[in-house]
């Protein structure tokens, strides 16, 4: 009898001692795929804001402005540390004129990367828009102490910068410096146009540059923006046809909504008494670039180049 207690303790004991040996095999099971997933969630969610991001900027690319900031501000929800995502909003609130905001989210890039200089780049054309001159060369310079040798500082940045301050010559020598780091590249001989154009309306021998300048955009790159400079260049002298002409192929072959296109259509027919058609368009120029600088740059042109 007491031998079958014995026994029965024993077997109760081997028991006991294997179901804690199989519940502490279960914990550790648990615990170990948990780890496997702690440490895969982090790459799944930034490779998921990544592709996120990159349908943003297709979005933002084709017009949708909307659903291209909710893209973007989806993206940094997976993955705030990307500097890269909280630039690209950045830029899209300097194009819509939420200027402030824009200020903040390129501070925020910087701050998370503070040696890309692209982002001074950025921040100094964010600026530059806002009419504040000073920021906007001091932000330059910071960028040209980490990428000295990159064109776009020299065109995007210096030059454009220049040029709205009248400073044609400096301008026109930051254009021609970026044409020598990258002459096959269609922005750089556009942005010297561009240059050229707005010095044509106090030398207008300087059309011919400009003229020169576009054409050879659209000779690297059928889908350059060039056609509208073409554009505005043509209704400056009040070519109404070519300017027509060059901003119904910009819609052709670039394909991407700008207000700035249907503001100069809208001007064009007025200019020939269309009322109806000039109000049209002028409608879908702000629907495109409501709050825009670009809108108002090309509205300045105008006064400039057809004083009332």
């Amino acid at each position: 009898m007491q031998r079958m207690d014995l026994r029965r303790q024993c077997a109760v004991a081997v028991a006991a001692i294997m179901l804690a040996g199989s519940v502490l095999f279960a914990y550790d099971s648990i615990w170990r795929c948990y780890a496997i997933d702690c440490l895969s969630l982090p790459k799944a969610m930034h490779e998921r804001a990544r592709a996120v991001n990159k349908r943003a900027r297709a979005l933002d690319r084709h017009g949708h402005y909307e659903m291209a900031e909710y893209g973007f501000r989806k993206a940094i929800t997976l993955h705030p540390e990307a500097a890269s995502y909280w630039s690209n909003l950045a830029d899209l609130m300097r194009h819509r004129g939420r200027y402030r905001e824009a200020e903040r989210l390129f501070l925020k890039a910087i701050a998370l990367e503070p040696e890309n200089g692209w982002f001074y780049i950025d921040l100094g054309k964010l600026y530059r828009n806002m009419g504040r001159y000073d920021d906007a060369l001091s932000s330059f310079q910071k960028a040209e102490k980490l990428v000295p040798n990159h064109a776009s500082l020299w065109s995007y940045g210096y030059s454009q910068l220049y040029k709205e301050m009248g400073l044609f010559e400096k301008g026109e020598a930051a254009g021609l410096r970026a044409i020598a780091l990258e002459p096959e590249h269609s922005f750089h001989h556009m942005s010297l146009g561009d240059l050229y154009r707005q010095w044509a309306l106090e030398e207008p021998s300087r059309y011919a540059e400009a003229e020169a300048a576009y054409l050879r955009a659209l000779e690297i790159d059928r889908s350059s923006e060039a056609w509208m400079g073409l554009g505005w260049m043509y209704l400056q002298q009040g070519k109404l046809d070519e300017s027509e002409a060059m901003f119904r192929a910009f819609n052709e072959y670039v394909g991407r909504p700008r207000g700035e296109i249907y503001m100069g259509l809208g001007i064009i027919e007025r200019a020939r008494g269309n009322t109806a058609a000039a109000i049209g368009h002028f409608k879908r120029a702000h629907y495109y670039d409501r709050k825009l600088g670009g809108l108002r740059e090309s509205a300045a042109t105008e006064r400039r180049a057809n004083p009332p």
